[in-house]
């Protein structure tokens, strides 16, 4: 299902561009994530992956910085977090809401972000500020979100990564860009060597 237009005026507030390529990542581990992802996208010939077929061997390099989230009508709850994510957080966060654990500004925005995820399909990436903390440190990095679908087929989970380390001339300014998966299948031949930028 297409996005509605609500949510795209939505989105308008954030400064979200909307790119048909596949986005091209900095960090190692964003590299590897997003590999196994788009292997298995190729191998389907454009199909969003089931969440049974992610392989926690093949991404075990980027577990402690991963996140998954299932969709529950508007929230998502936590499935699973790494330890780089959960130390971030003064809570446990596996089976928690992302209302339960994000401020309501904050969640309104993550939530969005998520839902045009599943909806579109699309690769969500922010490239540049992240957050700011409590001691007003502006922190930047990468991060994204990647679609994918249930038992079912239906579009239920949102696999994450957020970087924070290694990055070098990461902008001051967050940089937000959706990729739909339908204009990346026309490309699923190309090798997964370009997505390092």
């Amino acid at each position: 299902m297409a996005i509605s237009e609500q949510a795209r005026a939505e989105l308008s507030r954030f400064d979200c561009a909307w790119k048909q390529d596949w986005p091209a990542f900095q960090s190692k581990v964003a590299q590897d994530l997003v590999g196994h992802w788009r292997a298995l996208f190729n191998a389907s010939g454009g199909q969003i992956p089931l969440k049974r077929d992610i392989d926690a061997v093949d991404i075990r390099t980027t577990l402690s910085r991963v996140y998954l989230y299932e969709r529950d009508g508007e929230d998502f709850v936590c499935r699973l977090a790494g330890e780089e994510i959960s130390w971030n957080y003064d809570c446990r966060l596996k089976d928690r809401r992302l209302s339960e654990i994000l401020d309501a500004p904050i969640h309104g925005m993550v939530s969005l972000f998520m839902r045009v995820c599943l909806d579109e399909p699309a690769i969500y990436r922010n490239h540049g500020l992240l957050y700011s903390d409590e001691r007003k440190r502006r922190v930047a990095g990468e991060r994204f979100y990647l679609p994918l679908r249930g038992e079912a087929g239906e579009m239920t989970h949102v696999l994450g990564l957020t970087d924070v380390t290694g990055l070098e001339n990461a902008p001051n300014q967050a940089t937000r860009s959706f990729h739909p998966c339908a204009t990346l299948s026309g490309s699923s031949t190309r090798s997964t060597a370009g997505l390092a930028s």
